[in-house]
This record gives structure tokens, C-alpha cells and sequence, in this order.
């Protein structure tokens, strides 16, 4: 997945759902929507880290923002949430 779609939104990613022997019935009706929520785990983050309250986004240039006013993934409960335009949906 890009890393920030906003900024460069020609970029695309692609999701394969492994839900069963029946996905199609479970993204029924998905093509209707031009938006879907994401919901992940930041998994490639490893769990060696001690979240801190404070971090340095590369686009603050040295300055401090709070964990959850950011996109840091190093955080106490690494769950993500995305909203994410939807092209097609296959299968």
C-alpha cells in the first residue's frame, strides 16, 4: 500500500480477501460503494518497541506531535484504520 495516497493519488494497491470457500458472497453488493474502511494490523512493526507519547514526523521537520495526532504505526495498540477509494471489485 502506498504510503501516502493522499499525496501521490495516482498510486494504487491492490486487497485479496481470504474469507473461505464463499468470498463472493461475502463482498456482495461491495461494488456499490465508492468507499470502504480498512481495518489492519500494523504487523511488519515487530512488538520490540516501547510506544512513546511523542514522535518526529519526517514533514514537521524536528518538531513533536503527539503518537495519535500522527500516522505513526509504532503505537500502544497497533490497529489501523484506512478509508480507501474503491476502483473494482473481481471474484
Amino acid at each position: 500500500c502506498p504510503r501516502q495516497g493522499s499525496v501521490c493519488p495516482e498510486s494504487r494497491a491492490r486487497l485479496d480477501l481470504v474469507f473461505g470457500s464463499n468470498a463472493h458472497h461475502a463482498t456482495a453488493g461491495l461494488e456499490d460503494f465508492s468507499h470502504v474502511w480498512l481495518i489492519f494490523l500494523f504487523d511488519g512493526n515487530g512488538m520490540n518497541y516501547t510506544p512513546r507519547p511523542s514522535v518526529c514526523p519526517p514533514r514537521l521537520n524536528g518538531k513533536t506531535k503527539g503518537v495519535f495526532a500522527t500516522r505513526a504505526p509504532h503505537r500502544p495498540c497497533p490497529i489501523g484504520l484506512s478509508l480507501c477509494k474503491l476502483d473494482e471489485v473481481k471474484g
